[in-house]
Formats: C-alpha cells, sequence, structure tokens
C-alpha cells in the first residue's frame, strides 16, 4: 500500500488523504515487523488491525 509512495510523500506531492493513508499503512508496516519483539512471539502474537479501507 505504500510502495512507490516514499518520494511522493517526501517531496510534499501527495493528496491530504494520500498522506492519510500512506502513514496508517507505514505505521501498519512498522506494527508488524515489530510483532517479532513481543514476549510471547512465536508462540503467542497480537497482530495489529490493518488501517480502515
Amino acid at each position: 500500500m505504500t510502495a512507490g509512495k516514499a518520494d511522493a510523500f517526501a517531496a510534499g506531492l501527495l493528496s491530504d488523504a494520500e498522506v492519510a493513508s500512506f502513514k496508517a499503512w507505514a505505521a501498519y508496516q512498522l506494527a508488524v515487523a515489530k510483532v517479532v519483539d513481543q514476549a510471547g512471539y512465536p508462540a503467542s502474537i497480537v497482530w495489529p488491525d490493518p488501517p480502515a479501507a
């Protein structure tokens, strides 16, 4: 969902709605990457909820 948009985000080329979506999906991707840091990993994982479509 964020593929190819990082440069456009950095350059300020996204609309307000696109910026909000980019930030929400980027935060989600980071939360997914951090599941390995959870105390119960890998036996017990609490997956983050994806952003609303």
